[in-house]
């Protein structure tokens, strides 16, 4: 049962980011898109946690360990 612990830890994880990220897409996307770039903010939102780990880690802000991403 632990796999499902963490899957649905991973799933709540990426809804909450995709909530986040939804207005930015929104204004964005709208035009294009029929559900108003809903799909695209948790891409959005994992290319941005990424890209910031990556770069504090870079500049030793922050050191790059799993707790760090979470």
């Amino acid at each position: 049962m632990d796999w499902l612990f963490i899957s649905f830890h991973w799933y709540l994880f990426l809804l909450i980011l995709g909530l986040i990220f939804f207005p930015l897409t929104y204004k964005i996307f709208r035009p294009f898109s029929f559900d108003l770039g809903y799909a695209f903010s948790k891409v959005l939102a994992i290319l941005f946690l990424s890209y910031s780990i990556f770069i504090l880690g870079t500049i030793i802000i922050l050191s790059f360990i799993q707790l760090n991403l979470f």
